[in-house]
């Protein structure tokens, strides 16, 4: 059986589900999904509890818990915003001067380091990596320079000391180099205190976002223009028959 989470029934992938999940996300107004991805994340950890629940595995307090959780990141969501744009006023340019924006995660952060390479890959259009923690602290280290831009994301958690460390070392080692989240390692940091629980995630998901957001709207560029997808497309119908 073949599940689809979607913005739509009427999309391609629904149709041809056995079964769909709307994620009532809607239509999002940029071509570039943002409000999609932290729903389709939402979406996939809500049915993760509620199949938890039917076996047997969470207790009604438990999902109770869980979804309170989930109300708070989502409550924490708009401070979230206006801190990721205060902050951006005064460190926009070391990130912009970077030859590579690279966001480095641990956990449930891993996801939002690979959406916010994405993010600002397709919405500024900056060569832009998402590396776990475990790997950011290995080999891609020795490569590092001050032409990177090293955005590490600290949930506080079992990565705490290893986030810490590495933007420790991209800041006096490289000069090039924030921390997001708990425990800033200078004042240039973006501090927050994250208020979901397991669903962190979506409020790291914001502040990623709105950086490539406003990475793009800083360097002219209109969001709103319509994407030439007849490419992709092309390859979406590759296997259809003539």
């Amino acid at each position: 059986m073949t599940v689809v989470i979607s913005e739509s029934a009427k999309t391609m992938a629904a149709k041809k589900a056995d079964v769909f999940i709307d994620m009532h996300c809607g239509r999002e107004e940029y071509p570039m999904r943002t409000i999609g991805y932290s729903a389709t994340v939402l979406t996939v950890m809500m049915l993760g509890i509620a199949i938890g629940e039917w076996r047997g595995n969470l207790s009604s307090a438990e999902v109770c818990a869980c979804l309170e959780s989930a109300a708070a990141a989502a409550g924490n969501i708009p401070a979230v915003i206006e801190k990721t744009m205060g902050w951006l006023d005064h460190n926009r340019r070391n990130i912009l001067r970077a030859d590579c924006l690279i966001f480095t995660g641990g956990g449930p952060l891993y996801g939002v380091a690979l959406e916010g390479a994405v993010k600002v890959w397709e919405t500024p259009q900056m060569v832009s990596i998402g590396f776990e923690m475990e790997e950011g602290m290995h080999g891609p280290n020795y490569g590092y320079s001050q032409r990177h831009c090293v955005i590490v994301l600290n949930d506080g958690g079992a990565d705490n000391d290893r986030a810490v460390s590495l933007c420790s070392f991209m800041k006096h080692e490289k000069n090039n180099g924030f921390l997001i989240g708990v425990n800033p390692v200078g004042e240039d940091d973006l501090e927050f205190e994250p208020k979901g629980g397991d669903f962190c995630c979506l409020e790291f998901a914001a502040a990623v976002q709105v950086i490539s957001f406003r990475l793009a709207v800083d360097q002219g560029r209109d969001l709103y223009a319509p994407h030439d997808n007849h490419v992709m497309m092309k390859y979406f119908r590759s296997h259809e028959e003539d």
